[in-house]
C-alpha cells in the first residue's frame, strides 16, 4: 500500500546507555514523521551504521567510549556529509560542544531537556534550521578559532539582513516572506554567507558573526 506525503526522518541514536537507546527510541517513534532506524554504542558502530545505511539525523552523545561528540560528529560528516548532527548530553561541556560545533554539528540539546525540545530540534535541523541556545551560542563563540582575516568583511547588504535573521532565530521561509525573496534566493544567501565565514553550519556562522560583532545577539524572550 503507498501513503501520500514526505518520507519520515531517518534516525540514529548514537548513545552507550541502553535504558536511554530504549526510552529514545519509544519516545521518538510516537512522532509520524520521525523514525528510529538504528542505535549504537560506540563511535565505530556508528561509522559502520552510518556507512551501511544512510540516516537522517545522528543524535549523538557527548561522551562515548572511544570518543567524544567533536570526534563522532567528524566521523559522521566525513562518511555522510547530508547528515545532520545533534550533540546530545547531561553536561554542558562547552569546550566539546564547541570543537562538535566547528567539525559541523548542527545543534545541541541537553538530556534534562523535556521531549518536545527534542523532536523539535530533530525537525529543526532536518530542515536546515540553525539550533542553539543564546546561552550556548555565547559560550561557543568564545571558544570558536580566529581566523587570521576577520570574517565577514566581504558580506553584502543583504546578506548582513539575513544573517540578523538568522541569527534571531528565524526559520527561512519566514526570511523570505519578510524580505520579499523566494526560500530558494535566501537559501543560496545562507550558503553564501557560511562561506564568506568559513563555517560549516548556521550554528557556527551565527556564533562567528556574534564573536566577531557582525551582529548583535537579539534580547531573550524569557
Amino acid at each position: 500500500m503507498t501513503t501520500d506525503g514526505p518520507s519520515p526522518i531517518r534516525i540514529l541514536v548514537v548513545e552507550d546507555h541502553q535504558v536511554m537507546v530504549d526510552a529514545l527510541t519509544e519516545a521518538l517513534s510516537t512522532h509520524p514523521a520521525i523514525e528510529v532506524v538504528g542505535s549504537a554504542a560506540s563511535l565505530a558502530d556508528a561509522r559502520a551504521q552510518v556507512q551501511r545505511s544512510p540516516v537522517d539525523v545522528v543524535l549523538l552523545d557527548v561522551r562515548l567510549p572511544d570518543g567524544d561528540g567533536a570526534a563522532g560528529t567528524a566521523d559522521v560528516l566525513a562518511l555522510a556529509p547530508d547528515t545532520k548532527v545533534v550533540i546530545l548530553s547531561a553536561v554542558t561541556g562547552i569546550e566539546v560542544i564547541a570543537r562538535a560545533v566547528e567539525a559541523g554539528a548542527a545543534g545541541f540539546v541537553a538530556k534534562t531537556q523535556p521531549l518536545d525540545v527534542l523532536t523539535s530540534a530533530i525537525l529543526r535541523v532536518h530542515a536546515g534550521e540553525a539550533l542553539f541556545s543564546l546561552e550556548t551560542l555565547s559560550a561557543v563563540a568564545s571558544h570558536l578559532r580566529r581566523s587570521h582575516r576577520r570574517p565577514g568583511a566581504d558580506l553584502t547588504e543583504r546578506e548582513r539582513e539575513v544573517l540578523e535573521l538568522v541569527v534571531a532565530g528565524v526559520p527561512t521561509d519566514q526570511i523570505a516572506h519578510g524580505l520579499v525573496l523566494s526560500i530558494h534566493t535566501v537559501r543560496n544567501h545562507v550558503r553564501n554567507i557560511l562561506g564568506k565565514l568559513h563555517a560549516h553550519t548556521k550554528l557556527e556562522a551565527v556564533a562567528i558573526a556574534v564573536r566577531e560583532r557582525l551582529v548583535e545577539l537579539p534580547e531573550p524572550l524569557y
